[in-house]
Parts: structure tokens; C-alpha cells; sequence
């Protein structure tokens, strides 16, 4: 199933590039949304273990109560998020929805959305040799 643009986050770097988040919806065939940050977002890296997995947290403004709570789903691969420059992708990861909640005040308020690349769960599986070395 195919991915599509549902909202879109547009923002300037500190040295004056343009960049943009995108949250894509599985099966979605309806128009993007633009909406503003609520701060800036935060690309991490987890640098725990052999496999390093990568994060992207930002906060989005809801305007209207509730907004965003359609990201929270038992599929973890229903909202795509990439992090693109001038058209390119440079990061690509999914919503956490275990990780979204909003807080009970009247609009507008931020909402912490965060995304991971599903790299940092490797390390919780093993895996057979494959030639002379093998982490486990």
C-alpha cells in the first residue's frame, strides 16, 4: 500500500535552509495539510548499543482540540514521516503512537510528535553468522 502527504511542517534552519516534515498516511488519497511548528525538531541519535537507530521529535501546534489523535493507532506503520530538503529525503522514519498525547488546556498548544527509524530495535534480535564476524 502506498503512502501520501497528509501534513506537511515547513521550517528554516539556523543557517537559512528550508526543510520540510511530512507525515504520510498509508492508503490516504486526500489533500496536504500545511501547519506550523511549535518549535524547532530534534534529530537524535541513539547511540546505545552496535546498531544505532535514529529519532526525530518535533512539536506540532493544534489549533483545534484533538487534531492529531488519529496518530495514535495500533498500527506502528499507519504514519510515515520523512524529513526532505528541497525535495530530497534525508531522513525516513514512522510515528510512535504509544509515545503521543496531548494536554487537557484550550487550543492552541503544542503537541510532541516523535518518530523513530526502527533501527535501535535490531538490537534486540539475534542473528545468525554471516561470514567471520557476527554480533549478537
Amino acid at each position: 500500500m502506498n503512502y501520501q502527504d497528509k501534513y506537511l511542517f515547513r521550517f528554516f534552519s539556523d543557517s537559512g535552509h528550508e526543510y520540510e516534515i511530512a507525515i504520510l498516511k498509508k492508503g490516504y488519497s486526500g489533500e496536504s495539510y500545511v501547519r506550523p511548528l511549535g518549535g524547532s525538531p530534534l534529530l537524535r541519535r541513539d547511540r546505545s548499543e552496535n546498531i544505532c537507530g535514529t529519532s526525530l521529535e518535533f512539536p506540532a501546534e493544534c489549533v483545534i482540540d484533538g487534531e492529531y489523535a488519529e496518530l495514535f493507532t495500533p498500527d506502528p506503520t499507519m504514519y510515515k514521516v520523512e524529513l526532505r530538503n528541497s525535495g530530497t529525503v534525508l531522513w525516513r522514519g514512522f510515528v510512535c503512537p504509544e509515545l503521543y498525547s496531548e494536554p487537557d488546556i484550550a487550543p492552541p498548544y503544542d503537541v510532541t510528535v516523535t518518530a523513530v527509524d526502527g533501527l535501535g530495535e535490531l538490537k534486540r534480535h539475534d542473528f545468525d553468522p554471516q561470514g567471520e564476524d557476527s554480533i549478537y
